[in-house]
């Protein structure tokens, strides 16, 4: 029936001189065009059920994202091995966005077909990680100078006994040589709830052992 009507019409548009090429030529491209965005949509919503039934994150996780879709420009100074990834919380689970906060406050809304294909990496809610990045004159040796961090660490009774505990971990490396400094990086693993006044105690430590190795070196 439907076919007979559409070729009725045909008939009567060609009686009366109309292109029915360049009609048909239009509507093959519209229908082209249309195809191809609910191709996109119909996928973005096929991937947010399957993510909201298999759910491989759920809302409140914390999650880095990583993707080749949204690139990141590296940092001007070396920071040690960086994932190139999107850190941040989920906040809400759509069908045709999922949307995550970022670490720096920022929301992005991530289509669900490109976080279906990312690759997730979930981190532990109750352990966080954070960084110290300092300069050395490269008068002072890093040797000494990770010695005197490690001796100060040690008589700090606090530090050492979650040390001890397995709740805290310190790693202290070298990030970049330049002409008259060299970098100088301390990774820190602690429990959420007590890293910020962890990392001040280290801040303080490294600090004063720089401080103290710059006098005796001058």
């Amino acid at each position: 029936m439907a076919i007979s009507i559409i070729a009725l019409m045909l008939d009567i548009a060609s009686y009366l001189g109309i292109n029915i090429d360049g009609i048909i030529v239009s509507a093959g491209f519209a229908g082209i065009v249309l195809g191809l965005a609910a191709q996109t949509v119909l996928g973005n919503v096929f991937a947010g059920i399957l993510i909201n039934v298999l759910r491989p994150f759920r809302i409140g996780d914390e999650v880095t994202f990583l993707t080749w879709q949204y690139g990141l420009i590296a940092p001007s100074y070396y920071h040690g091995p960086m994932v190139p990834g999107y850190r941040g919380k989920i906040v809400r689970m759509g069908l045709n966005y999922s949307e995550i906060r970022l670490d720096n406050g920022d929301n992005i809304l991530v289509p669900n077909g490109v976080l279906i294909q990312a690759g997730i990496i979930e981190h532990n809610r109750d352990r966080v990680k954070s960084t110290i990045r300092v300069e050395v004159d490269k008068r002072i040796s890093f040797k000494k100078l990770s010695e005197l961090v490690n001796s100060k660490i040690a008589k700090n009774t606090s530090i050492m006994i979650d040390i001890k505990k397995g709740l805290i971990s310190i790693g202290m490396s070298i990030t970049d040589i330049q002409a008259n400094i060299y970098g100088v990086e301390l990774s820190i693993v602690a429990d959420r709830k007590h890293i910020s006044q962890m990392k001040n105690e280290i801040s303080d430590i490294i600090r004063e052992a720089i401080v103290e190795l710059s006098k005796s070196s001058s």
